[in-house]
């Protein structure tokens, strides 16, 4: 059928998948004079495109994006529990376990990070015997 294109892509377990793309002719034209080009077929061409496109799907469980952000956030809580007398009614920028500024204010420690890479967690770390007050 014109305007759709069919490929098989490998997945991380080693199958093979299919998938149809519905194209605009243009599109499709330009993907297939690209691929006469390079001397590939459309779908060989096409998967490169879309590998070339996607992160890495081969790092192994636990170690992606996600999981390093999560890991991350999980550090920065427990920095919280285990300084949040030493710093109590302080703002504070950390960025998984490390400290990266300590102030009086929230525009004093985000001048203080400006600029760095990342983002960090910035909070006010409430003394353990108040209870947060949301309004009546």
């Amino acid at each position: 059928m014109k305007g759709e294109a069919k490929l098989d892509l490998n997945v991380k377990e080693g199958k093979a998948m299919a998938i149809t793309l519905n194209l605009p002719p243009e599109l499709e034209a330009k993907f297939a004079a690209r691929a006469r080009a390079l001397g590939v077929g459309l779908d060989a061409y096409i998967q490169s495109v879309l590998e070339n496109q996607t992160p890495d799907l081969s790092a192994p469980k636990g170690e992606g994006d996600a999981s390093r952000l999560v890991t991350a956030e999980v550090s920065e809580l427990e920095w919280l529990a285990l300084n949040r007398a030493k710093y109590a009614g302080r703002w504070v920028a950390l960025q998984g376990d490390a400290l990266l500024a300590v102030g009086d204010s929230a525009r004093e420690v985000y001048s203080a990070i400006a600029g760095r890479e990342g983002t960090p967690l910035v909070t006010r770390v409430e003394p353990e015997e108040e209870i947060p007050f949301a309004g009546w």
